[in-house]
């Protein structure tokens, strides 16, 4: 136990460092890079001040996308004062009405984006059953880790950042207080294994050391900058700051649109203030000539909460890297930070509403019309203005004079309407969501099944970039997360990992970071936007059209094609060989370990040998017999309890097929076992492989008969 500690206190400098009469906390490990601690302050303040300015245009185009989506569409960038301004309308008559485009657009691709939900598989550093099993550990490790996070709703939330902004990012960390209590340290403080927490940062929080680095990769410092109260941060550091007025963004009501005679409310996204608070700065530099062992320094106002070296060896071969991965919507090659769908709908939205206000401007002078009257000074012009010839109203005017009369408008809206479709097709090309998708409409004039399933790719494939933008995140942050583990998991600490898989099957695993031989991980989910829940049920009645779960089919063989298709955890037709699976996996580490497991007749002995077979050509099984020959001699001799059992269940359908002759089974509808009986007393032999063979070439030869005459129909 006290290796452990010690071992988790070296890796995160734990330990109360010594309170300057300053309040600010000096290193007490030897490292000092600074002359002082007032150098390294002004350090980190000056590099943060250079790069809010640096991001400042950014910074003010996701204000711009949030305020249109939220549909506050009549704003723009100053560039000079470096805020947004409220346009306003030049003329009283002037229509400002908002016909929001961006949000149905924005909802739709997230309705797709969310229901990419990625599962992680690890492969195996080596083809030898070890490497084998610990990539597995490390899939359910992740899996485990995913599941405890609520990884589905961050990811959700970085989504919706992603397409607002462009870009989110997910931080992760290691808290020594988190996890499973282990005991406690000399002075009685409770010591915990510690696990790995992930917190969802916004772009407004990020700083990178340039604003053309290829992402996370291509930045050498990253500065990590909040707001927190001086409460949050005096529990956390032991340190006490004045605290003062935060600029932060929020969402305030305010006037929006307006019309003829009419106003209209919203909401805006602006700056306010954060009562008693200060800016936390946390800067990253990963170690380099001038910094050999990188830097990790907090910072707060003019005060020093934490300076030591940059620890996180997250990169590829166990090298330094920042524990961020950065999702992003559409990569702008050159920048660091990427593009948004909302920022290239801006100006279509722009145009939008312009093309529509005037259309119903002309549309009012039609419904409300003008007035034409001779200036002979007898009209009360202030009452035409306020009250018109409303119906029913009596309007006096000198004998002999003219009355006032409506001026016959001849404006068409014709163009307008020709503008105005021309504009919803670029909403279209540009984001990628047609009217297809968006109002579960088909276009005018498409009544084919296969057109509209056309039309459904067309909409899928425009949104598979940004999917697989999401997939590769994911990739990324599993990858950190195994490396987090392999480093800070002290390796002669076993761990527990209490895992539920896809059948509600509950397990208990055992795992050290020694395992951890691999981070090669890959999505391993089908394509969730391409494929419907309808589509997915078409795919089961092919299936069974194809007869994959009968008996002639070798239930190893319908196992890997069920694997294969990625059907997931609903269709609950492989249980019992996954059952069988299970336990002939158990059995081997039962044997493996000199024990002897039960043998049950109700076995699936052909399951169970190949389980057991693909053991013993392992190649660590070969050396493995030569130092326990013992061992390895029970080993063979319960897969010939197998064997046998096969052969009895053989002899057994062939004697029970000669008691009844008259009954005869045709030898299509025979087990596999009748077929190779049936077939030796013909003189022919046959193998489990060739029938399964057959079985594949049928079934496809009768999916080609379908195909063809699908082509014909068509």
């Amino acid at each position: 136990m006290g290796a452990v500690v010690d071992f988790i206190k070296d890796k995160l400098n734990m330990g109360k460092p010594e309170q300057q009469d300053d309040q600010s906390q000096a290193p007490d490990n030897g490292f000092m890079p600074f002359k002082t601690q007032e150098e390294a302050v002004k350090f980190v303040n000056d590099e943060f001040e250079r790069r809010r300015k640096m991001k400042r245009d950014f910074e003010l185009q996701w204000m711009l996308n949030i305020n249109f989506l939220n549909g506050n569409q009549y704003c723009d960038i100053d560039l000079v004062r470096g805020t947004l301004y409220q346009q306003d309308k030049a003329f009283d008559y002037q229509e400002m009405e908002v016909f929001n485009q961006i949000a149905p657009i924005y909802e739709t691709r997230l309705a797709k984006l969310k229901q990419i939900k990625p599962t992680p598989y690890v492969r195996p550093a080596s083809s030898e059953t070890r490497d084998i099993a610990t990539a597995k550990t490390s899939r359910k490790i992740l899996d485990g880790l995913d599941s405890n996070l609520d990884m589905q709703v961050k990811r959700s939330v970085m989504t919706a950042w992603s397409e607002l902004t462009g870009c989110c990012f997910l931080k992760h960390r290691w808290n020594p207080n988190a996890g499973r209590y282990i005991g406690e340290d000399e002075n009685g403080n409770p010591i915990y294994e510690g696990d790995i927490e992930k917190d969802i940062v916004s772009p407004f929080e990020i700083y990178p050391d340039s604003n053309f680095a290829h992402g996370i990769e291509g930045c050498r410092s990253i500065i990590h900058a909040r707001p927190m109260t001086v409460d949050e941060i005096w529990e956390q550091w032991d340190i006490k700051v004045p605290g003062r007025k935060i600029d932060v963004f929020t969402l305030v009501r305010s006037q929006i649109g307006c019309g003829l005679g009419y106003n209209t409310s919203g909401y805006k996204f602006t700056h306010t203030t954060l009562e008693n608070s200060e800016i936390v700065k946390e800067y990253m530099h990963l170690p380099c000539k001038k910094y050999p062992q990188g830097l990790h320094i907090i910072v707060v106002a003019d005060k020093l909460c934490e300076l030591k070296p940059f620890i996180y060896c997250v990169g590829k071969n166990g090298s330094y890297g920042f524990p961020f991965e950065m999702q992003i919507c559409i990569e702008r090659p050159g920048f660091f930070w990427p593009a948004s769908i909302v920022e290239r709908l801006i100006p279509v939205q722009r145009k939008y509403n312009a093309v529509k206000n005037r259309k119903h401007e002309i549309l009012n002078r039609v419904a409300i019309g003008n007035l034409a009257i001779e200036d002979d000074g007898t009209v009360d012009v202030e009452d035409l203005e306020a009250e018109g010839l409303y119906p029913g109203k009596i309007h006096l005017y000198p004998r002999g004079g003219k009355p006032p009369e409506f001026i016959e408008s001849n404006a068409s809206t014709t163009a307008f309407d020709i503008e105005e479709t021309k504009l919803e097709n670029l909403f279209t090309m540009i984001s990628g969501v047609s009217p297809f998708a968006s109002q579960s409409l088909p276009p005018t004039g498409v009544v084919s099944g296969d057109a509209m399933e056309q039309l459904k790719e067309a909409d899928d494939s425009r949104i598979s970039l940004t999917a697989d933008n999401i997939k590769n995140t994911a990739i990324q942050g599993w990858k950190i997360d195994l490396r987090l583990y392999k480093q800070f998991v002290p390796p002669n600490a076993p761990r527990l990992l209490r895992y539920v898989g896809e059948n509600n099957e509950v397990d208990l695993i055992e795992w050290y970071s020694s395992d951890l031989t691999s981070d090669d991980v890959i999505v391993d989910s089908e394509d969730e936007i391409m494929q419907s829940p309808s589509q997915r049920v078409q795919i089961i009645k092919e299936l069974l059209q194809y007869k994959l779960f009968s008996n002639d089919v070798d239930p190893k063989v319908r196992a890997k094609v069920i694997q294969m298709m990625r059907l997931g955890n609903w269709e609950d037709t492989a249980d019992i060989e996954d059952l069988h699976i299970m336990k002939a996996k158990w059995e081997n580490r039962q044997l493996m370990q000199g024990l002897e497991p039960d043998f049950a007749d109700y076995d699936l002995h052909e399951l169970h040998m190949q389980e057991h077979d693909r053991v013993r050509l392992d190649i660590s099984f070969i050396e493995f017999k030569r130092s326990n020959p013992e061992i390895a001699a029970r080993f063979d001799a319960h897969v010939k309890m197998h064997e046998e059992a096969i052969a009895q269940k053989a002899a057994a359908a062939a004697q029970q097929a000669q008691e009844k002759p008259d009954q005869s089974i045709p030898f299509k509808d025979l087990p596999i076992a009748g077929k190779i009986q049936q077939a030796a007393q013909a003189g022919i032999e046959l193998t489990p492989e060739d029938l399964i063979q057959q079985v594949q070439l049928d079934a496809a030869l009768k999916r080609s008969v379908k195909e063809n005459q699908n082509i014909k129909v068509g």
